[in-house]
């Protein structure tokens, strides 16, 4: 245990490191994800940091023998390295661990892996055009498995390219085209197309509406904010937030993900290790001042299981089901 918990502190260390100097370079940027899609403001991107730790106890195991319960590390930082009034480069890194703690093993007879990582580097390009419009397009490239960077067979890449296209006063259309090796939706399929329509007459309403995305933010009240996104096919997320003074809100929320993993001793090279959950969440965070603040937040984890196989139609061929417990995070971000 000493040495893994050495082993895991040097990695994340030198993770932190690298992370830590691509917020720093100068400019002003803003993430490579999907939130750049909606607006048209090129040239106010900021960087940002941010450590999240969250821990699930230990659960029994569904018709099986052994417990499992696991800690998760999350580092992510975003930076521009150029931009202006028309044009915008970003860079954003992510290093996720997932610490297991567990001697169950899967039907097959294969034991889960004790650490698991998803390690990712992500650049997007955005232009303006004369007209309004905005085309982009966004490249990544990492390793999500147990054994990061093995071989090519763990390695994951996508890119997507974009369109903002003005339509009337409030509104916008966005379409897209994405290529991912390990994305939920058709992993196989050389391109998924993408369209929604954009409305936000006010930031005390927003909406998108469309496939395989779609996002309301709603403010009904001056310190209550409700927010909703969905992508096909599983994840989902709903939050209500309220701020009670000026630095300190309080929210509740559900949501359901998944993660997926290309272990580097699979039998079948398109068969990924998937973890499955939906959980009830509520929090509090507090703005620390000079860009810093502080969440805490805890709930209930509930229909979370892992399997081994190529989508979420083989989910019931190698699986193990968690029984429902507790967790909780915390999470630390800073906006340069």
């Amino acid at each position: 245990m000493p040495r893994r918990v050495g082993r895991f502190l040097v990695r994340l260390l030198a993770g932190g490191m690298c992370l830590l100097l691509l917020a720093a370079v100068p400019a002003l940027a803003s993430p490579a994800d999907g939130s750049a899609w909606l607006t048209s403001e090129l040239g106010l991107l900021q960087p940002r940091l941010s450590y999240q730790a969250e821990h699930q106890f230990d659960q029994r195991v569904d018709n099986h023998s052994g417990e499992v319960g696991f800690n998760q590390h999350d580092l992510r930082a975003i930076t521009p390295l150029w931009q202006n009034s028309s044009n915008e480069l970003s860079l954003a890194g992510r290093a996720r661990y997932l610490d297991l703690d567990t001697t169950a093993v899967l039907p097959s007879g294969k034991g889960l892996p004790s650490e698991l990582w998803d390690l990712n580097l992500a650049a997007q390009f955005r232009h303006r055009l004369d007209g309004g419009s905005v085309l982009g397009l966004s490249v990544r490239g990492g390793s999500a498995s147990d054994k990061p960077f093995h071989s090519d067979g763990e390695n994951q890449y996508g890119a997507t390219a974009f369109a903002r296209l003005p339509s009337g006063r409030d509104g916008a259309w966005i379409i897209l085209a994405n290529y991912d090796n390990n994305r939920e939706l058709f992993p196989g399929m050389p391109l998924i197309p993408g369209a929604g329509y954009w409305y936000a007459p006010s930031k005390r309403f927003q909406v998108l509406a469309g496939v395989p995305f779609s996002s309301l933010h709603l403010r009904p009240l001056a310190d209550l904010d409700l927010n909703l996104s969905y992508a096909m096919v599983r994840t989902l997320r709903a939050r209500a937030t309220y701020h009670l003074v000026k630095p300190l809100s309080v929210y509740t929320g559900f949501e359901m993900f998944h993660q997926g993993y290309l272990l580097a001793d699979r039998a079948h090279s398109e068969n990924r290790l998937f973890l499955y959950q939906k959980r009830a969440l509520a929090g509090t965070a507090y703005e620390l001042g000079h860009g810093l603040v502080l969440d805490v937040s805890g709930g209930w984890a509930f229909d979370r299981f892992f399997f081994e196989g190529e989508n979420y139609g083989d989910r019931w061929q190698d699986r193990l089901s968690l029984e429902d417990g507790a967790f909780f995070a915390g999470q630390i971000g800073y906006r340069f």
